[in-house]
């Protein structure tokens, strides 16, 4: 008894360690005897409200010939969006000069950015069938963002915001007031400093920086974010901080003009009052 009881506790043991240890399944794919193969050039980036045109070519299984619209009875596509909805079911026609089925599927229909699944179906009547399916995604331009174009956009991303910090620091750290003495009279302007008009010019660049810096990241959002709601967002608050761009340079422009002109006539002073300035300042 106890032999029979140690043996089982042997096998168990051993069959623990064979699932314990065991590599998992690996995932196969079964061939059909029989059947109809669909092959086609697959896509995976269709442009936003476009048409696009779906081509396939149908192949007999077992031997490989094209089969021909004498042959198939039909062949059909379906697409869904990422919600689930089946929004396409149509007959597709066949292309006798190129041998196979096509379809042109209209441009409302990839009205809505975001992953898409199509499916094809031909069938041979009470005989054989075959389907192929596979997912793309439908972006803005039509493309995805490679890695090359990435690398190329974070170094504009990053001298863009590199520059922006070097001017901003120079229109926080640069004075603006003009140089003053004191006399028994009051404070006055003895010397004009070029530091106001380096502090404006600072600000009016690190301004248009940052436009140039929103106009980058907005073009990569329409383009390649399919969130709406974030993609509206940058786009708006390009938009405005453009609309405020306008103002601003108007605004500038006329406030140098009128700097520039304040300026010489305080240097005209300077010039003209400044033997008297220079023994008032000796005297005290």
């Amino acid at each position: 008894m106890k032999k029979k009881v140690l043996f089982l506790l042997l096998f168990l043991l051993l069959v623990n360690v064979n699932l314990v240890s065991a590599p998992p399944p690996t995932e196969q794919t079964f061939f059909m005897e029989t059947g109809i193969q669909i092959e086609t050039p697959i896509f995976g980036f269709i442009e936003q409200s476009k048409p696009f045109l779906f081509h396939i070519h149908a192949h007999n299984v077992s031997n490989g010939l094209l089969l021909a619209n004498d042959t198939i009875s039909f062949c059909e596509i379906h697409i869904f969006n990422n919600s689930g909805e089946h929004f396409v079911l149509m007959n597709m026609t066949y292309d006798f000069e190129n041998l196979g089925w096509e379809i042109n599927v209209l441009k409302g229909n990839f009205s809505r950015i975001g992953s898409y699944d199509v499916l094809y179906y031909c069938e041979v009547p009470n005989e054989i069938g075959g389907f192929l399916e596979y997912d793309f995604k439908v972006t803005p331009t039509g493309q995805e963002i490679e890695k090359p174009e990435s690398n190329f956009y974070f170094i504009m991303i990053f001298a863009i915001l590199l520059l922006f910090g070097i001017f901003f620091t120079a229109f926080l750290l640069t004075p603006y007031e003009n140089k003053k003495e004191k006399t028994k009279e009051g404070e006055f302007v003895v010397k004009v400093t070029l530091g106001k008009y380096i502090k404006l010019f600072s600000f009016w660049i690190s301004y248009g920086l940052f436009l140039w810096f929103m106009a980058i990241i907005t073009g990569i959002s329409n383009n390649y974010i399919f969130f709406e709601g974030l993609k509206d967002m940058i786009s708006s608050l390009y938009r405005y901080l453009s609309i405020l761009g306008i103002g601003l340079n108007l605004s500038m422009s006329l406030f140098l003009i009128w700097l520039t002109w304040r300026d010489i006539i305080i240097n005209r002073e300077i010039i003209n009052s400044g033997k008297a300035f220079i023994r008032e300042l000796q005297s005290g």
